[in-house]
């Protein structure tokens, strides 16, 4: 079975953010004020939650997000460095039956390699 997948060059994107800076792991985590004092050791779990962090940070121009109740039901995000936002419909895209089922086939195939896949029912 062949896998296609889209790959994001986060490298390559700090590098055009921060030119001439050092753009590993720690520096951005640093720059982008995300702790990293319980990585005490090198594991790619841990890398891939903060290179997650660190990605949402560098292609997000969104500083900040809260929340404030207004009138007891409608709870209205307020965002900092952005327009504030009084009413949005954000358009959800569904999988199509042809992504479900290639889906449902790569975590068969992922139970049958690893006798194991949490995902697959």
């Amino acid at each position: 079975m062949t896998t296609i997948c889209n790959i994001i060059d986060t490298l390559s994107i700090a590098r055009k953010l921060f030119p001439g800076k050092k753009n590993n792991l720690d520096a951005l985590c640093k720059r982008y004020n995300i702790p990293i004092s319980h990585r005490a050791f090198h594991s790619a779990i841990i890398d891939a939650i903060l290179l997650q962090k660190v990605y949402i940070k560098m292609t997000s121009k969104q500083k900040k997000i809260s929340f404030s109740i207004v009138n007891n039901n409608n709870i209205l995000p307020t965002i900092s460095n952005t327009k504030k936002i009084v009413h949005s419909s954000l358009k959800i895209q569904k999988a199509s039956s042809q992504e479900l089922l290639a889906h449902k086939q790569y975590l068969k195939n992922m139970l049958l390699k690893y006798k194991k896949c949490i995902w697959y029912q």
